[in-house]
């Protein structure tokens, strides 16, 4: 937890205070993690703006806008598509019920062979 919370050491408003060390129990490192995560609140609340074209909070830095993507982001939901117009969350979701699908017969099957038991030595599989 301690690397977590030195991860944060960037946004600290003087990077030279020192940083506490991570708590021994539950509650206090809930206490801790809350802090870190009022930094980083705070930390974009200093260097962003929104933007009206991109309808969501971006980074203030030279060139092009560049979304905040790190915490309470509010982008725009988009519709992913494949090159043929279809629906990729669709397309993906078969893809992944076909694979567990044979994951399941493949573990069905070998569980069957562990009931049966190896093949009998003196018969002839010929």
């Amino acid at each position: 937890m301690e690397g977590l919370i030195s991860d944060c050491r960037p946004f600290l408003k003087k990077p030279a205070d020192r940083l506490p060390v991570a708590a021994q129990n539950f509650a206090g490192l809930a206490v801790q993690l809350g802090q870190v995560l009022a930094m980083l609140e705070d930390f974009e609340n200093r260097h962003a703006f929104w933007d009206g074209k991109a309808g969501c909070r971006c980074w203030r830095v030279a060139g092009a806008s560049l979304p905040v993507a790190r915490l309470r982001q509010a982008v725009p939901p988009f519709e992913l598509k494949t090159s043929k117009g279809r629906d990729m969350r669709e397309a993906l979701a078969k893809l992944m019920d076909a694979k567990e699908s044979r994951v399941y017969e493949a573990g069905f099957a070998a569980g069957r062979a562990a009931r049966l038991g190896p093949p009998d030595i003196e018969q002839d599989p010929f």
